[in-house]
């Protein structure tokens, strides 16, 4: 099927929201037939600025690691990242710009990342987070019952850890035995 829209946009989102200048509308269109359904996403920006529709950035990354720098950016004609104020990544592909990422190593200390969508016409949107460093998680000690006498049969497991929120214990192949939070 052929079509075409032509008209005004509403005031108000039809969730109540008022959007202004620098706000992203996404426009989804959806096709259905021969029991599928298709959907495609266009994203533009509201005015004449760029903006950073979607970034996505850990808040902390673990020492010696690596980690992703998500983007999604409407009215966009270039991308740059920085860290600590100095540029890492720089591109004009405009698939990039528009839904782009990028894997970094992990800084050695708490850094500040920028983000900046800038258009043709000199505008940009900037966003900035910071990245906390945090040592990697370690097992200190991890033992178990020597002999199992067979099916149903007790066992005893203990571990210590450092640096670690979250441990679980699995027995092969199957669910968690233990998931203790820290």
């Amino acid at each position: 099927a052929r079509g075409e829209f032509t008209g005004w946009l509403p005031a108000t989102l039809p969730n109540g929201f008022n959007y202004a200048d620098g706000y992203a509308l996404r426009f989804t269109l959806t096709a259905r037939g021969g029991g599928t359904v298709t959907s495609q996403t266009i994203t533009i920006a509201v005015g004449d600025g760029p903006v950073i529709d979607q970034l996505t950035l850990p808040s902390a990354v673990t020492a010696g690691g690596r980690f992703t720098v998500a983007w999604r950016t409407a009215g966009a004609t270039r991308l740059r990242v920085l860290q600590g104020g100095q540029p890492v990544f720089d591109t004009q592909d405009t698939a990039r710009v528009n839904d782009g990422s990028i894997e970094l190593a992990s800084p050695a200390a708490q850094t500040d990342f920028t983000v900046i969508a800038s258009n043709a016409g000199g505008l940009d949107d900037t966003r900035t987070q910071t990245v906390r460093v945090v040592p990697a998680p370690t097992i200190d000690s991890f033992t178990l019952t020597a002999n199992v006498s067979g099916s149903g049969a007790p066992t005893l497991a203990k571990w210590t850890t450092s640096n670690a929120t979250r441990v679980k214990l699995r027995l092969e192949n199957g669910a968690a035995l233990a998931d203790v939070s820290a």
